[in-house]
């Protein structure tokens, strides 16, 4: 992935078995992260790593360029939230929490690079 400027990332420890390039929210414990799996979720970061088990370290992309997993066809531009139980980037619709912009396009099940921030969602045009 081309990138113009670093990437804030933080490790976290991680709340279960969580993929790479998926969102993820911090839990009760803040020093955890885990899969956003319930539809409103406002995710808080992008995973680079992938884990196998609670405890393991996860390295997450909290701002800057990243890569994300798509749940479905996403366009150039478009504004992405969290798709339920599987923490893959979905089109945001308006009123939702969107943390990711996708850089270049991709069909169900691509990695395509995006720019993770946070912005509120009036319409995805």
């Amino acid at each position: 992935m081309a990138s113009y400027a670093e990437s804030l990332i933080y490790t976290f420890k991680s709340a279960g078995a969580i993929p790479a390039n998926v969102f993820v929210k911090l839990t009760a414990n803040t020093e955890e992260v885990a899969l956003c799996t319930v539809a409103g979720e406002k995710a808080m970061g992008v995973t680079v790593n992938a884990t196998t088990a609670a405890g393991q370290l996860v390295e997450v992309v909290v701002h800057g360029g990243a890569k994300i997993l798509l749940a479905e066809v996403a366009g150039p531009m478009k504004f992405l939230s969290p798709i339920v139980t599987t923490g893959r980037g979905q089109l945001a619709n308006a009123g939702d929490f969107s943390l990711a912009q996708v850089v270049s396009g991709g069909i169900i099940g691509d990695v395509v690079s995006c720019f993770v921030r946070p912005v509120n969602i009036i319409a995805n045009e």
